[in-house]
């Protein structure tokens, strides 16, 4: 069954051809793509699922991000389940309720883009976990540089004391998700936006880094 998909996909290539990244993800089965995530990498107090060098992680992270493809928030989201699943289980949490946190986007980001793409993927995480939900409880007070343009400090100078609480914080395991990490300073910043009002903890997730 998989080598007949994979041969209507390459025939559909050849009579519409595909960007190089939607390409890849098409080729892909979910089991293959699912395994390219895991739950026990941390850097800098960040769990940290996959690596955004890997091609196909690369891929799914741009088309949801920038076309807001579905099967890449499904999968996504189904590699956050499974890794939220793996560490309430060694953490022994079981009993707490999950608050899953986006990262938000500034409203100038957001009215340009049209969506935060890590919403998408929390939807679907929260839905095949079932106990969890999703809460917008940050918001982004300006809009800021891309990280990717600045330095290591200029990374945590920009995102300085952007980030404010939109309501009470909610009973239950406080968690973060951003798509990308790469000094870690917004999630980071983020954490330190919760703590202020009395959050205990609050666990850090990036999708790649």
């Amino acid at each position: 069954m998989e080598k007949v998909r994979r041969a209507l996909l390459e025939l559909l290539n050849l009579l519409l051809p595909q960007r190089r990244e939607a390409a890849l993800i098409a080729a892909t089965s979910d089991a293959e793509a699912l395994s390219k995530f895991s739950f026990g990498t941390v850097v800098d107090g960040i769990h940290v699922l996959s690596s955004y060098k890997d091609p196909l992680v690369c891929a799914l992270i741009r088309e949801l991000k920038y076309r807001r493809d579905r099967r890449s928030a499904e999968i996504l989201g189904s590699a956050l389940a499974e890794a939220l699943l793996s560490f309430v289980e060694d953490e022994g949490v079981l009993e707490r309720p999950l608050v899953l946190i986006p990262s938000p986007l500034s409203q100038e980001r957001l009215r340009a883009r049209g969506f935060n793409q890590v919403e998408l993927v929390l939807a679907v995480a929260a839905r095949r976990l079932g106990e969890a939900r999703v809460a917008g409880l940050l918001k982004k007070m300006r809009d800021t540089a891309p990280q990717t343009s600045l330095s290591r400090q200029g990374r945590l100078q920009n995102v300085e004391g952007t980030f404010a609480l939109t309501g009470a914080l909610p009973e239950g395991l406080l968690i973060v998700v951003d798509d990308v990490m790469t000094t870690g300073a917004t999630l980071s910043e983020a954490k330190r936006a919760l703590r202020l009002p009395g959050a205990r903890e609050v666990v850090l997730i990036a999708l790649a880094h």
